[in-house]
């Protein structure tokens, strides 16, 4: 074999070798996002790599949207066309993604009801919580926690009832909710404040009123208010209702009988 024959073969063999050992660089992924299959629905799933060799696990913010991708395979959590569940389950939290995969917050449909999403991203917590400014109750209900009936107010055995909590409180204005000894003012937002005075009940022709502290935390027991001593019942009884305030009556308290007035003010404090 000529010399230059014998350079010729060992240029192909040395150009050979080097495309066996480098086609992972020279074939590997672009940065960004690259499709990778396709998903139940028909619509393409995707990676997102940070690198042209490396793509992300967990959350990750890209252009100003918040992303999840499965911390084994890198494939990105989204809504799937004809999904039962509005939402996904990411580290334990129920978040809501849209077919996208971008990360949603804010109120969305749940069946015929409505459940809220953070601005972090997780689902809101049952209970009376605060959205977009205003206090709503949440119940759990398949799956998610939904605003009951749609509606500013907990509703309770077939009444629209504004106070009810462990035990009755009296019915309030649809613009105040009682919460675990507290009454917040649904319309402004935030917890009540001084004079409550709640709906007539069918069942008598007076009213029930209450008093709140700053924090709307109901009063119980003596109050003085404006120089005025009124008493609010500490307790549920046969003929009163926690933090109800007593009027037009004698009352006998802590072995001394007192008497209080039509607007429950204490004659003989």
């Amino acid at each position: 074999m000529s010399s230059g024959l014998k350079k010729t073969v060992s240029v192909l063999m040395t150009v050979s070798t080097l495309v066996c050992i480098i086609p992972c660089q020279v074939f590997a992924a672009s940065k960004g996002w690259v499709e990778v299959s396709t998903g139940k629905d028909g619509l393409p799933e995707y990676r997102y790599y940070t690198t042209s060799t490396k793509y992300a696990k967990g959350w990750k913010k890209i252009e100003g949207c918040w992303y999840y991708f499965d911390k084994d395979d890198g494939i990105m959590v989204r809504k799937h066309k004809g999904d039962t569940k509005i939402y996904k389950k990411v580290e334990g939290k129920k978040y809501c993604f849209d077919t996208k995969g971008k990360m949603q917050n804010g109120w969305k449909k749940s069946g015929s009801n409505y459940t809220f999403f953070t601005s972090k991203g997780p689902m809101i917590k049952k209970g009376l919580q605060k959205a977009n400014g205003k206090y709503y109750y949440f119940v759990s209900e398949n799956g998610v926690n939904v605003r009951i009936d749609g509606h500013n107010y907990k509703k309770y055995g077939g009444m629209q009832g504004i106070g009810w909590s462990s035990s009755f409180i009296g019915f309030f204005s649809s613009k105040y909710y009682t919460y675990k000894g507290h009454i917040y003012d649904i319309e402004k937002g935030k917890a009540a404040k001084g004079w409550i005075e709640n709906e007539p009940l069918l069942t008598t022709s007076g009213t029930f009123d209450f008093y709140c502290s700053a924090k709307g935390e109901l009063t119980t027991g003596w109050k003085k208010i404006k120089g005025k001593w009124y008493y609010f019942y500490p307790r549920d009884t046969g003929d009163y209702y926690k933090y109800q305030m007593i009027y037009d009556c004698t009352l006998k308290i802590g072995g001394k009988k007192y008497k209080f007035n039509s607007k429950g003010v204490c004659t003989n404090p």
